[in-house]
């Protein structure tokens, strides 16, 4: 939440989606790097020394990034003036009487109830249907979706912020376009069965629905209002963290284990197909967000 709070105060609006999706690009050297080699490591010495293995670049850069980067200064208003911090209380009066932000902020949390529920669900979705081992899974998960993370969020920033500067509510477009274009990717990565078909498919969800993040996230501080973007967005955040885990995950283990069990290991193509959906209706709801579009929802 942090980083994107800070690129607020370093970057004009007109290049903020471009500047949030630059983020993304350590992400996907992580996703490269690390995804790459956890899958020999668990196969090697166990799927417990992964987990040490995850913590290494925190222990690197949490320390680095405490000690030398600073605090940007605060944005300012049209006066000049840096904007003084609102109360929660008074943040949520505002955000309450915002269509725009209410809808942006359902659309954000369905996109993650699919992505959390993806990133719980994948490694046993291609061990199960795919009959991949952890080092192959690793290997794909590295090599395929990490450059498809980083090619999306540049790609739908990009078209962001060049659309934007002709009509604003291509911040919502966007982003909203990417989430519905995401879940027939996604139904076609689980249900198809060819390796030329599921596998471009499997890219092009990374693309979509992982790439549309950084103009997501974008466009949720946009909507919260000058003075209140970081605060809005660890808002957002929390809904969506909340929603995410309570109904992405565990839905998925609830249909496996009712609805589809008469299916075998073939349950996790339906239901994780059925949980793809939610990102599609975030998208909608971000694209219908846009027809709510105020002179403080442009302030970003």
């Amino acid at each position: 939440m942090l980083r994107p709070a800070m690129v607020n105060d370093l970057v004009p609006p007109r290049n903020r989606r471009m500047a949030l999706a630059g983020l993304r690009v350590f992400s996907a050297i992580i996703v490269l790097g690390m995804m790459t080699s956890l899958g020999h490591i668990s196969d090697t010495y166990g799927w417990r020394a992964s987990f040490y293995v995850l913590a290494l670049p925190a222990v690197i850069f949490v320390p680095l990034m405490i000690f030398t980067v600073r605090d940007p200064e605060r944005e300012k208003g049209a006066d000049g003036k840096v904007i003084l911090p609102v109360s929660l209380r008074d943040a949520w009066a505002q955000w309450r009487r915002s269509p725009a932000f209410l809808l942006v902020l359902g659309g954000f949390a369905l996109s993650g109830v699919t992505l959390q529920a993806n990133s719980a669900w994948a490694a046993a979705f291609l061990a199960r249907v795919r009959e991949l081992s952890p080092t192959e899974i690793g290997l794909l998960s590295g090599i395929s979706r990490g450059p498809a993370l980083l090619v999306g969020a540049l790609l739908g920033a990009w078209l962001t912020d060049q659309f934007a500067r002709r009509d604003h509510r291509w911040r919502f477009w966007v982003p909203g376009a990417m989430l519905i274009l995401g879940a027939p990717a996604e139904l076609t990565y689980l249900m198809a069965d060819d390796y030329w078909v599921w596998m471009p498919a499997y890219l092009l969800t990374g693309m979509l629905i992982m790439g549309s993040q950084a103009s997501a996230i974008a466009i949720c501080m946009d909507v919260s209002g000058a003075g209140l973007r970081a605060t809005g967005l660890a808002f957002a955040l929390l809904v969506t963290n909340l929603l995410a885990d309570l109904i992405g995950p565990t839905s998925i283990g609830i249909m496996n284990d009712t609805i589809f069990a008469s299916h075998g290991t073939n349950a996790l193509r339906y239901s994780m197909g059925i949980v793809a959906f939610a990102a599609a209706l975030g998208g909608i709801l971000m694209v219908i967000a846009s027809r709510f579009e105020t002179e403080r929802t442009r302030s970003g």
